[in-house]
């Protein structure tokens, strides 16, 4: 399994969650795309996007799925 984390740092948790819009998410699906096609095991792999949300005054928050991506 290979993990794709973006870190968002916000006030609170939705507002991390929202700050991730489909751009976004097109981006870090492009950034995904090539570093897995790098990979000679492609085939092979699963991923799943998730999301670290770094709130004031408490533990970073992780997300799994975070969004699903194409595939």
């Amino acid at each position: 399994l290979v993990l794709f984390v973006e870190v968002k740092a916000r006030r609170t948790l939705m507002e991390a969650m929202e700050a991730i819009g489909h751009e976004s998410e097109r981006r870090i699906e492009a950034a995904a795309d090539i570093w897995l096609s790098r990979q000679s095991d492609y085939g092979k792999l699963s991923m799943r996007f998730d999301m670290v949300a770094v709130l004031p005054w408490c533990w970073p928050v992780h997300v799994e799925n975070a969004f699903y991506g194409r595939n």
